[in-house]
């Protein structure tokens, strides 16, 4: 247990809101419900919003 807690713990830090970061209990990693236990980043991650060309997302605005 401590050792689960340990590595939560340093993934806060390393990738919040990251779509690489699977989320921790308290949800920090999801920059749209931090307050869900285990939120994924994907489905509200400003990177990967509805796939590339989408008008959500900044890295493809106009493509």
């Amino acid at each position: 247990m401590l050792l689960d807690k340990k590595l939560q713990k340093d993934e806060r830090p390393l990738a919040p809101g990251d779509p690489l970061s699977p989320g921790t209990p308290e949800g920090p990693a999801s920059p749209g419900i931090p307050g869900v236990p285990g939120t994924p980043a994907l489905p509200l991650s400003p990177i990967l919003p509805s796939g590339p060309g989408s008008p959500l997302s900044p890295f493809c605005p106009t493509k």
